[in-house]
């Protein structure tokens, strides 16, 4: 390409680049101590898409019960996030934008009706050890478990369930039957 072809082009790239920076933020940064989020923890829709399930557990829950952050997670076809306390049991949030309490699978899994606060709700135990849930409606199609995982007994597992969801159904959104 010749000298007097390459300066137009350049010239171009320069003013697009220079145009393109040029846009200004207002507002001050703001450090945070969530977990980062993916483009996978984009709420759907719906009145579940404002639940951020991070937030559902304060930084005084977390302390209070001598909690660890274990992060975000999508891997259920919710949007979750998880803690742990050392060598006795995980906690798990997740918001189901899409599925409602009747689409609970009883696949190896036995369910009772088990309301909490305003929010009908459903406790879930998992055969075989694999934890305990409460699962709180938000509308007909969409929800909040809590569960956990890891305790010494499927009591034990199912009462630290009960304990966390009781936390978190007063900072839910008001069901919609």
């Amino acid at each position: 390409m010749h000298r007097s072809a390459v300066l137009p082009v350049l010239a171009a790239a320069i003013a697009l680049v220079a145009t393109g920076c040029s846009a200004s933020v207002t507002g001050s940064p703001a450090a945070t101590t969530d977990p980062p989020r993916s483009a996978s923890d984009a709420p759907t829709s719906g009145m579940s898409a404002a639940i951020d399930p991070c937030a559902l557990l304060t930084g005084s829950d977390v302390q209070q019960f001598g909690l660890q952050a274990n992060g975000r997670d999508t891997a259920a076809g919710g949007r979750a996030c998880s803690w742990y306390k050392n060598l006795q049991y995980t906690v798990g949030i997740e918001v189901f934008d899409q599925v409602g309490l009747g689409q609970l699978s009883t696949l190896e899994r036995t369910i009772t009706d088990h309301p909490v606060g305003s929010h009908d709700g459903r406790l879930v135990l998992s055969a075989g050890g694999g934890g305990c849930g409460v699962f709180l409606q938000i509308t007909r199609t969409s929800m909040v478990d809590v569960d956990t995982a890891g305790g010494p007994s499927d009591t034990r597992s199912c009462q630290l369930a009960e304990q966390y969801a009781m936390l978190v159904e007063p900072r839910l959104p008001a069901e919609q039957k």
